[in-house]
């Protein structure tokens, strides 16, 4: 598809991005070649993504990984709980 096709710096480190392949949520850390490292809210371990199977999470997707508006990762609140 012309006009999908993007690369690596297309997504600056410190964005949130879908990895369409998994439908995970990762944040951009850097880039390793062509291709963009990718880690889960909250840490964890980090894998790689080419970046035309990568695309900007929503706000929504954000929100529900915990993701405050300012880019900032916090727990999100256990339900029912307000802690």
């Amino acid at each position: 598809m012309q006009g999908m096709q993007s690369d690596a710096a297309t997504y600056r480190p410190g964005v949130h991005v879908i990895d369409r392949r998994t439908g995970e949520l990762g944040r951009v850390m850097g880039h390793e070649g062509s291709h963009l490292q990718l880690r889960p809210p909250h840490g964890g371990v980090e894998w790689d993504c080419p970046p035309d199977a990568a695309r900007l999470a929503t706000q929504a997707e954000r929100r529900a990984a915990g993701i405050a508006a300012n880019g900032t990762e916090c727990r999100p609140l256990a339900e029912g709980t307000g802690k």
